[in-house]
């Protein structure tokens, strides 16, 4: 058995969780700013007068949508910045941080307007079709077959879209296309661990948002809220991390050792 069919939930989720508890405090205090600033952007983009407008005229949410997806993109390339940041020092240095989380959030960008152009748009088509033969051949069941099928497709796109974050972690990495490419590789990403560590993930978004969301009232509001964001924003700070850890090890095992020399152990240096 080689070293990469060795590779295990376990082994990887150790590490996981020894590189975050060694910073715990700045991660949750980091995740509380990030949840009140996404309080504060919902409550400045989805404004009440634009609620009641949408009732007459849905398209006006398009664009604060936009902008809130925008600014909740930011925040994660800040994440991926942050873990690349904490595997290599032990501080955060504030300027390259944000340098960094710039970068990585064009980089995001860049594969969302990819990802509408060659995947979404082919993918929504057959959906739209696909949804009036299931009508047609399961009057009944259809649109539960069909919510079932978005739901399916929708999980299908966040472990994309998060192994993307975390093979974009280290700036010395592949052309665009191949990062792009093996987001889509299940051959590549979807190994046992991925797979157990992302439905990890959705058990524990199921199992936080029903409670804080069936608290929320208007008295309430802000905290629950910036609660509600801050565990979000742990979650994907725990998934990316892991997803990392899983690139790196991976990476690691297949690399010659000629070459790790050459390298200076890059893989190798990840601070625990």
């Amino acid at each position: 058995m080689n070293k990469q069919s060795s590779l295990r939930f376990n082994e990887v989720f150790k590490q996981t969780i020894h590189f975050i508890s060694n910073r715990i405090g700045t991660i949750i205090i980091t995740c509380i700013i990030f949840g009140v600033l996404m309080t504060l952007a919902i409550n400045s983009f989805f404004y009440q007068e634009l609620l009641t407008e949408f009732e007459t005229n849905p398209a006006v949410i398009i664009y604060p949508f936009f902008q809130f997806y925008l600014f909740h993109t930011f925040i994660i390339a800040i994440i991926i910045a942050m873990i690349y940041s904490f595997s290599h020092c032990d501080n955060l240095n504030i300027n390259k941080l944000i340098s960094n989380s710039v970068a990585k959030f064009f980089q995001l960008c860049v594969f969302y307007l990819l990802f509408i152009g060659v995947t979404l748009v082919p993918l929504m088509i057959i959906i739209f079709l696909l949804q009036h033969v299931l009508l047609l051949l399961f009057p009944q069941q259809g649109e539960t077959i069909f919510d079932l099928m978005m739901t399916i497709v929708s999980l299908i796109f966040l472990f994309v879209f998060y192994f993307y974050c975390a093979s974009i972690v280290e700036p010395k990495q592949k052309r665009f296309k191949d990062l792009f490419a093996d987001a889509f590789n299940f051959r590549i990403n979807l190994k046992s661990a991925t797979a157990i560590m992302f439905i990890c993930y959705i058990v524990c978004v199921c199992v936080v948002l029903p409670p804080v969301l069936n608290s929320l009232n208007a008295e309430n509001y802000f905290v629950v809220m910036s609660i509600l964001f801050c565990l979000t924003y742990f979650l994907i700070f725990v998934l990316i991390s892991f997803f990392y850890r899983f690139i790196t090890l991976q990476t690691n095992n297949q690399t010659p050792v000629s070459k790790k020399d050459e390298d200076d152990q890059q893989y190798n240096s990840l601070i625990l």
